[in-house]
């Protein structure tokens, strides 16, 4: 249960009808609410949520425990309001009974007498415990009285988990709030404050009298931004339909309550959508300026949602991003005892594990095993499988071509798998073995041409040419890609280079830079060298070269047919231009291939 005081220092700031509206939407929201008229002096709440029956309320509760020194049933002075959910409750704890005696029955009571003579205190403390033993109430809403009173003080102080400080930004009400703020704070840091500007004007601030107001607000209550503004709606009505929440929820008086009903939410350890959120926003950008509130919040993960797998799993996240991944794991063995198949925690204990010793090593195995034998990996989650592949026991590459998950994987998430994997010689094989497990209607033109570069890399140049445009040699109109890659495959294969397909290429082609592609130009600078041509190739490598440093992510080399990144990618860029220079180089996709003449001499 989360119990929230609305308080604001002085009246006329739309507190109750806030109130009132915010419960509205709760309770249709299909949860168990509780409101609680404490504004005796001028109550107001029975109005808004009337009923057809005289209920008596807090003060013949009060009287009642005074007379007999024993806390009554509470169900004895509530009443259930209308509910747009089946499965939502709105009760309604009034102030008293609506009649002639109502000032009267006030009047007896003296509040500083209750709690110095009569256990008072324990009296409040027993009905917030039957509040929610005996209603079930999710979250109660207590309407407080202005000013410093000592009902305030009962309704800010004892009562709250969560307190909402309303308040129109004048100077009055600066001052008023910042010392009951003040008060608060002094008494307990459990209470979580939200800060809400009220009836705010929307006229023209030529001067900026609104801002350096709310500025004074911020600096005299210690936040950094209220939590919500509430501006002024000028509607007839609200006479006569005060819940906007139900009646006109598409107005901005509506979505502004909506937007403070969410952040009350937030502030409940116990509501899972409020947690949730949370803990998106501190995965995205950290603890930000409500920090130690949301950590306050974040710190009762365990206490309310151990049975929860994805609150949990966010909460591992976070520990880990924290630099405590002795706390993640167990936090993340949670999370796979409740839902075995969370891929997502078994990658992320797999990383974890991988870090610490041997036996903790064994459960990285099972992981990765796991991920590659479900049907419902990802490709991010297969790619951080076959990362951790230098940790386990199990054989990740050969595991990896036979996951049934591959074949729900779209085209473009295959091919960025294979382009990981095609970042290193010992991967290449297991690329091809994705590719080649891939049914026909799956070996799209971009996957083939992934292939071929595969094929190329082992230095498999038949293959390439027999799988390239289906083995046959390219003719006119062939596009760019196809005429380089056959005829290095063409070359590897029979040791002479089809001088005519490079020149095909290079009188086709587009200029140096045109196709802001590295691994386009560093192409066009290698036909350019093999057809003679070195003053355009260097044109063309010197352009490479100049996109280098704005390139974050590895580009394809064809100096090695490898995935090259940093100054791995500027020294192959390097070894072409040395080509073009007259130097003897050997491109890395040819070392070791048996050709006696005709290769060797023209690379040398």
């Amino acid at each position: 249960m989360q119990t929230t005081t609305f308080y604001s220092f002085k009246g006329g700031v739309g507190r109750t009808l806030a109130l009132a509206n915010i419960a509205a939407q709760f309770a249709d929201d299909g949860k168990k609410v509780l409101v609680v008229d404490f504004d005796l002096e001028a109550p107001s709440l029975s109005t808004l949520f009337p009923s057809p029956l005289s209920t008596p309320g807090v003060l013949e509760y009060v009287n009642e425990f005074k007379e007999h020194q024993a806390s009554p049933d509470v169900l004895d002075y509530v009443y259930e309001a209308e509910c747009q959910h089946a499965d939502g409750t709105l009760w309604v704890m009034p102030a008293s009974h609506t009649t002639r005696e109502y000032a009267e029955t006030l009047s007896r009571i003296h509040w500083r007498d209750l709690y110095a003579h009569h256990n008072g205190f324990l009296m409040i403390e027993d009905l917030k415990k039957q509040w929610e033993s005996r209603l079930g109430a999710d979250y109660v809403f207590i309407d407080s009285r202005t000013g410093h009173t000592d009902v305030e003080g009962i309704c800010t102080r004892q009562l709250p988990d969560t307190l909402v400080l309303m308040f129109q930004p004048d100077e009055s009400n600066l001052v008023g709030l910042s010392e009951v703020w003040r008060r608060v704070q002094e008494h307990s840091e459990r209470i979580l404050p939200l800060f809400v500007a009220s009836r705010v004007s929307d006229e023209d601030d030529e001067h900026d009298l609104l801002s350096t107001m709310l500025t004074r607000f911020s600096n005299a209550l210690g936040y950094d931004e209220c939590d919500a503004t509430i501006h002024q709606y000028r509607s007839l009505r609200l006479l006569s339909e005060p819940l906007f929440t139900r009646s006109r929820k598409t107005t901005r008086l509506a979505r502004e309550f909506a937007g403070l009903a969410q952040k009350i939410r937030e502030m409940d350890p116990a509501d899972e959508e409020g947690v949730s959120a949370h803990l998106d926003y501190v995965l995205q950008h950290g603890l930000g300026p409500d920090g130690a509130r949301r950590h306050k919040i974040l710190q009762a993960v365990n206490q309310y949602h151990r049975d929860n797998p994805a609150i949990l799993f966010k909460y591992a996240v976070w520990q880990d991003r924290l630099g405590r991944a002795l706390g993640s794991l167990p936090i993340l063995n949670r999370v796979l005892e409740l839902q075995p198949l969370h891929l997502d925690a078994r990658i992320r204990r797999a990383r974890l594990s991988a870090q610490h010793d041997e036996v903790a090593r064994r459960t990285t195995e099972e992981d990765v095993a796991t991920i590659l034998r479900s049907p419902n990996a990802n490709a991010s989650q297969l790619s951080q499988a076959m990362g951790l592949r230098h940790v386990c026991a199990i054989n990740v590459l050969t595991l990896l071509p036979h996951s049934p998950a591959l074949g729900a994987l779209e085209d473009y998430e295959i091919i960025e798998l294979v382009d990981e994997l095609g970042a290193s010689r010992d991967l290449m094989e297991s690329a091809v073995a994705i590719i080649q497990a891939l049914p026909d209607d799956r070996m799209t033109d971009d996957v083939i041409s992934h292939f071929v570069v595969l094929l190329i890399g082992l230095g498999r140049f038949h293959d390439a040419m027999a799988v390239s445009d289906g083995g046959r040699r390219p003719g006119e109109g062939a596009d760019d890609q196809l005429l380089f890659n056959y005829a290095i495959a063409e070359w590897g294969a029979s040791g002479n280079a089809p001088k005519d397909l490079f020149m095909r290429l290079v009188e086709q082609a587009r200029g140096p830079g045109e196709e802001d592609s590295i691994n386009y130009d560093q192409c066009l600078a290698f036909a350019c060298w093999v057809i003679e041509e070195a003053d355009l190739g260097r044109r063309y490598i010197g352009s490479a070269l100049s996109m280098i440093d704005h390139r974050f992510w590895p580009q394809l080399s064809c100096w090695s047919y490898q995935m090259k990144s940093g100054d791995a990618l500027r020294e192959e860029l390097e070894a072409v231009r040395a080509l073009l220079d007259g130097e003897a180089r050997t491109p890395v996709f040819m070392l070791g291939i048996d050709h006696d003449t005709t290769t060797r001499e023209l690379f040398q």
